[in-house]
């Protein structure tokens, strides 16, 4: 039937092209329109555009809607049922589902309740919550056209997921509910569950509920249509859909919003390694930045793993050696096993125990290869004469005195061309010929450092043992620490410039008051000094000249000491203050003639590669502040641009994205937000948030002193703060920020909390409930399903809530 429309189209069957147009239709009736095109099971249905919501319920809107509901809506059974829904023009967006925040009115009869339900649809827009989420995800030119559909007399109702939504593995998430779906989307009813995979030409169930409400027939007919909706979007998708008895009918489809961790967790096929934190944890100490990352990992994974291995002939590993999981870096403790394989005890590293589970380095015997023997033999005199000046042990540290006067060199030259960058038009091409031949440089100090690194482990583990033999354990290790004690270095140096600064801090009064000023500013401008401290002021600029360089991490994200005043001022003041202790001088083996003859000279060898050791990072980082500063004159020209939001956007691309093509500000600019959530989880619960080992996916710890609850993990993340029991709304007055709200199933009305809540733990709702889907856009740590959580929690008692892996730790009073 064709309706009269007035100059402009105030309302749409499904089935006019025009329903398309998600400007026109709002997101989920253009989607519905799209999907009935393509011959998908779509119920009937029309849409109010949002002409009509601009203009109102006018008495010919009115009529049109009553001509549509007797027309569009048949054939159907009279009196029939519809049911209205939102569908706003920011509504089922990538980004952006709206979930439950808008109204959706079921069991509608009658053209008057109709007219009456547009209106409450309408009405919704305005609603606290729909205007926080608006807020949240920026989304402020919204209008709202309204969908009605025949409301499907279903006897079993869901939603299924293209992915998993927390973790984006490739299998479909289904979840369902007898009847309607309401109860299960809005977390109301405990769904049943299943979780399809793909093998081979079929569908297979690798969890089902033991009592389905679908049989394998149905089942698989549903997750094919899944299939479908995804592939026609090209991405997966979150689809609520109905079983009447007869056939399946799809009620909606949008894109899943908020799944798994993105960039800075690794899903690796079939992952069931063991990895390990150890080497890494103590570089990156937070969760790291995708340029941070990228431009070292590939560094590191060559030539600290790859390498030995390759030395070894051990380097059939296949897969990655590193990955990133909550944006911490592991290795696989696989490749460690072969490294320390050939050591024999006398000769192991002390620090080798840290890269086993429980500090068990038996398990390095487990892996068939390396083995010795000719081949082996072979293998390493190959290797040696490649690089003999750089693998020989007696040679390494001539290499290493080579290298730090050609890194010292090259800096001047790469000065020069950084300080010109700001004089070309275009200085991309330049910036990204600068970056790389860093890298190279890079690359060469790696190389030297590796066998450095394994040198300082072996020799001192070798004096400690001789030591030990000759005084006994306590006295000899003792006495391997002094010996090995205050190894002149740029670590040392910097050490005796920084406590001769603090010492003037502690003896002048004014000199405090006014690095306390300065700790407390942000990161930026350089302030003068008043005239009686231009003296100490001149010291600390020639300071920053020499180690402004050195920052607490390899992640050169973090803001070294040139670029962060306020840090460097805040650190002083604790040493000044003696909260972070001086270095104290030890005396030199020179010193004590107790030290026996056949530990000289390791000690001599032990006390070259120590210092190397140290000065590898120095020089290191000397680099990294270079290329840091070029990077950040690359996003200040592409933020210029309008390429990207900020100078400092250009850490969330990765170094392929740096070296290559324009940058892609939104992708950017979503990393970094995620960036510093993860960083402020982990700054909550740091032991938590990065454990010293996985198995696969899943962290090999216990509870942290503390009872342990196993629920569903329907939001990633770590949260740790105090439960607050929400019993009705009533009690929402009493959240403060950082409260984990605690209740058994959120309205979508709660969302304006969301903003300020730390995490969320309910008793019921499943991964697919509007208040999972609304969390995981808030990137808020959410578990669900654990029945009597009311009844069994104390309000204000300390929980640790880990939404990645659905557990709740009970956590002791400090």
């Amino acid at each position: 039937m064709n309706l009269p429309l007035v100059s402009q189209p105030y309302l749409l069957s499904l089935h006019d092209a025009q329903a398309c147009d998600a400007l026109l239709v709002g997101g989920k009736a253009a989607r519905l329109a799209a999907m009935l095109r393509q011959g998908l099971p779509v119920p009937r249905a029309f849409a109010l555009t949002v002409h009509a919501f601009v203009t109102g319920m006018t008495e010919e809107l009115e009529a049109q809607v009553r001509a549509a509901y007797e027309h569009l809506l048949s054939p159907a059974p009279s009196p029939f049922l519809v049911a209205v829904r939102s569908s706003a023009t920011a509504e089922d967006l990538e980004g952006a589902s709206f979930a439950g925040l808008q109204e959706t009115v079921l069991n509608v009869q009658g053209a008057d309740a109709l007219v009456e339900a547009i209106r409450r649809v309408w009405n919704s827009l305005a609603s606290p919550q729909a205007t926080a989420y608006r807020e949240h995800t920026h989304l402020h030119d919204t209008a709202m056209a309204v969908l009605v559909q025949r409301q499907i007399a279903a006897t079993v109702a869901g939603v299924a997921f293209g992915c998993d939504p927390i973790t984006g593995e490739p299998v479909i998430v289904v979840e369902a509910v007898a009847g309607l779906g309401e109860a299960l989307v809005s977390g109301a009813a405990e769904p049943q569950q299943w979780r399809v995979e793909r093998r081979g030409g079929s569908h297979q169930a690798v969890l089902a509920p033991t009592e389905p409400l679908l049989n394998d027939e149905q089942l698989s007919e549903l997750v094919a249509l899944v299939e479908t909706v995804s592939a026609l979007w090209g991405q997966p998708q979150d689809v609520e859909w109905a079983w009447d008895g007869e056939q399946f009918w799809l009620l909606q489809a949008r894109p899943i919003t908020g799944r798994g961790e993105d960039w800075f967790t690794e899903r690796l096929p079939s992952d069931h390694h063991l990895w390990t934190a150890a080497f890494l944890n103590e570089r990156f100490t937070q969760p790291v930045s995708p340029l941070g990352w990228t431009l070292v990992a590939e560094h590191l994974e060559q030539l600290a793993l790859r390498g030995p291995l390759q030395l070894l002939r051990a380097e059939e590993i296949e897969g990655p050696l590193l990955k990133l999981w909550r944006g911490h870096p592991y290795s696989r403790v696989q490749a460690w096993q072969r490294i320390y394989k050939l050591f024999p005890d006398a000769l192991l590293p002390e620090d080798a125990v840290r890269y086993f589970p429980g500090g068990d380095v038996s398990l390095r015997r487990a892996p068939r290869w390396p083995t010795l023997g000719p081949r082996l033999v072979l293998n390493g005199l190959r290797v040696l004469r490649k690089n003999f000046k750089g693998v020989s042990p007696l040679h390494n540290p001539r290499a290493w005195a080579r290298y730090e006067q050609r890194q010292k060199a090259a800096l001047i030259r790469f000065h020069f061309r950084e300080r010109h960058l700001d004089d070309l038009t275009d200085p991309i091409p330049e910036a990204r010929a600068l970056m790389r031949q860093v890298s190279d440089l890079t690359g060469e100090l790696l190389d030297l450092h590796r066998w450095s690194l394994l040198y300082a482990d072996l020799s001192y583990s070798l004096l400690r043992r001789l030591l030990i033999l000759r005084y006994g354990s306590e006295e000899g290790a003792a006495l391997a620490v002094r010996l090995t004690a205050n190894i002149e270095s740029p670590t040392t140096r910097m050490n005796r410039e920084l406590a001769e600064l603090a010492a003037g801090v502690r003896e002048d009064t004014k000199l405090r008051t006014f690095l306390e000023t300065i700790s407390q500013a942000g990161a930026g401008g350089e302030p003068d000094p008043p005239p009686a401290l231009e003296q100490w002021w001149a010291a600390l600029e020639s300071f920053i000249q020499r180690y402004g360089h050195r920052f607490f991490s390899l992640d050169f994200y973090d803001r070294p000491w040139e670029a962060d005043l306020p840090a460097l001022a805040s650190f002083l003041l604790a040493l000044a203050n003696g909260a972070i202790g001086e270095p104290r001088a030890q005396a030199g083996y020179r010193h004590n003639p107790s030290v026996p003859g056949v530990a000289r000279p390791v000690l001599e060898l032990t006390r070259d590669y120590l210092r190397m050791r140290e000065a590898q990072r120095f020089h290191w980082q000397q680099l990294l502040a270079l290329q840091r500063r070029v990077a950040l004159k690359m996003g200040l020209w592409w933020a210029g641009r309008g390429q990207l939001a900020g100078e400092e956007d250009v850490f969330g691309l990765t170094w392929t994205e740096l070296m290559a093509g324009e940058p892609d500000g939104q992708r950017a600019a979503a990393r970094m937000a995620r960036l510093h959530r993860l960083r402020e989880q982990a700054a909550r619960a740091p032991g938590w948030h990065y454990p010293d080992f996985l198995r696969g996916e899943a962290p090999l710890r216990h509870a942290p002193g503390g009872a342990e609850l196993v629920g569903r993990a329907v939001s990633p993340g770590v949260a740790r703060g105090p439960a607050r029991l929400v019993a009705h709304p009533g009690d929402l007055a009493r959240i403060q920020p950082g409260d984990i709200l605690v209740t058994a199933s959120p309205d979508p009305g709660w969302t304006p909390i969301f903003g300020i809540i730390a995490g969320l733990v309910t008793e019921r709702g499943g991964q697919l409930s509007h208040g999972a889907v609304v969390a995981r856009e808030y990137h808020l740590p959410a578990v669900s399903g654990i029945p009597g959580l009311m009844a069994l929690l104390r309000d204000g008692e300390p929980l640790l809530v880990d939404g990645t892996q659905g557990i709740i730790i009970r956590e002791e009073p400090s």
